[in-house]
């Protein structure tokens, strides 16, 4: 008999994974998997820790919000962990991160291919 606890359990994923949306996977994820998107491993991971350390179940990818192919690949994991209950994209820059061009293609380009 195999034992799984994530079995039949919903999925909460989150596309940027920086402080604004982990407050939220936080009131939202209780009794569900955590798919964290970030394109820092670094960032990633202390998340995961984070979160874990939290008693949260946490699956991660590395994804960069700019390339539909990563998008992509990011959502066909996303939906094999289980049903996807909640998506939060929260992968965004501001005019004092990047230039006006770059927050266009990832605050709204980049949005619409996630959704």
């Amino acid at each position: 008999m195999e034992f799984n606890l994530n079995e039949d359990k919903e999925v909460v994923v989150l596309l940027g994974a920086g402080s604004m949306g982990t407050a939220i996977i936080k009131r939202i994820s209780t009794n569900r998997i955590i798919f964290l998107g970030d394109i820092s491993e670094e960032n990633l991971k202390a998340r995961a820790q984070e979160l874990r350390y939290n008693g949260y179940i946490v699956e991660t990818q590395i994804v960069d919000a700019l390339d539909e192919e990563s998008v992509e690949e990011f959502a066909k994991k996303a939906s094999e962990l289980g049903k996807i209950k909640y998506f939060i994209d929260t992968a965004g820059a501001s005019p004092n991160q990047a230039s006006p061009e770059h927050i266009i293609n990832l605050d709204l380009v980049a949005t619409s291919v996630a959704i």
